[in-house]
C-alpha cells in the first residue's frame, strides 16, 4: 500500500497532540500503579507523527524512576525519522515501521505482546 504523504510530511504538534499529552499526564498515576512491581515500562505508539506524544510520556515515566523501552509506528517514512530523532535525546532506539510490516515481522510480532501502555 502506498502511503499518501509526501515526503518530509509530518503531522504537526497541534491541539490535538496537546490534549492528548495532557490526558496522559494527568493519569500518569495510572501508568504508574500499572508498572510499580517491576519499575519498567514498554510503549507502542502507533501513528507516531512528530513523536512528541511518546517524548513526553516516556519522559513523565522517567521522572518517576521508569526504565521505558519505547517503539513507534507510521506509515510516514518521514514521521519515523522524526520520532526517532527526537527520542535520541532520552537515549531510545524506536522500531519504526508501517502497521502492515510491523504485524507481518516475526521479530516484532514477540515484542508485541508484552506491551504496557
Amino acid at each position: 500500500m502506498e502511503s499518501t504523504y509526501e515526503s518530509g510530511d509530518v503531522y504537526p504538534v497541534s491541539e490535538d497532540t496537546e490534549l492528548l499529552i495532557s490526558g496522559i499526564c494527568d493519569d500518569i498515576g495510572s501508568i504508574l500503579t500499572l508498572v510499580e512491581s517491576t519499575k519498567r515500562c514498554s510503549l507502542l505508539e502507533i501513528g507516531c507523527g512528530s513523536g512528541q506524544v511518546l517524548y513526553e510520556t516516556v519522559s513523565h515515566l522517567n521522572k518517576n524512576n521508569i526504565k521505558c523501552i519505547a517503539y513507534a509506528s507510521d506509515i510516514n517514512s518521514s514521521a519515523s525519522t522524526a520520532t526517532k530523532s527526537r527520542l535520541k535525546s532520552l537515549c531510545f532506539d524506536v522500531l519504526t515501521a508501517d502497521l502492515v510490516s510491523c504485524w507481518s515481522a516475526s521479530h516484532v510480532q514477540s515484542v508485541l505482546n508484552g506491551f504496557d501502555v
